[in-house]
């Protein structure tokens, strides 16, 4: 075990038993899991579909659906060829098809945190031991105590009346 580990967001120097960078607030128990080599609790890779380039993809193919449909209403007035038109909103869609397909092809890594695997079943010497030294010494409890009598309240209840909305602001212009 080393004698320091660094976060790895900030790099800042932690000890073994801290939980999070007093620096950037990272979680280190995954650092620490993989510095120690616990591989059972070691995080794992899960990869997932480049979710930037799908969204990229998804802009760029409405952005030629919106395109081809701005070409078609003015392809009347006769400001460029038809082809042209035709050839931009292609050229514009396929590139959002690559986008897409892409994100499948080039996925990007995710770190899952596995489950803790500890073990279940104490050691057989751990069942045994006594928990607390005191536990002979002390008299059992008594069942009725767990029923508490209260003294009666013997002081008088003072009732008011709820006050208007207006009875602050009329004591103010009664004392001016």
């Amino acid at each position: 075990m080393p004698e320091k580990m660094f976060c790895p967001r900030c790099g800042k120097a932690f000890d073994e038993g801290t939980s999070f960078c007093r620096t950037c607030g990272l979680e280190l128990s995954g650092v620490t899991t993989l510095v120690t080599g616990d591989e059972a609790n070691a995080p794992e890779f899960i990869t997932r579909p480049n979710g930037k380039l799908m969204r990229a993809g998804i802009a760029v193919f409405i952005f030629g659906t919106a395109l081809a449909l701005v070409t078609a209403a003015v392809k009347d007035l006769g400001l460029f060829p038809e082809s042209l038109g035709k050839m931009v909103f292609l050229f514009v869609v396929s590139i959002g098809m690559l986008l897409i397909g892409s994100g499948f092809v080039f996925p990007s890594k995710v770190y899952k945190k596995r489950r803790r695997v500890e073990n279940q079943d104490p050691a057989p010497s751990m069942k045994n031991l006594e928990t607390a030294p005191l536990a002979n010494s002390l008299e059992p409890g008594d069942p009725s105590a767990s029923v508490i009598d209260f003294p009666a309240d013997n002081r008088e209840k003072a009732f008011a009346e709820p006050g208007s909305v207006t009875e602050r602001t009329t004591r103010n212009l009664e004392q001016n």
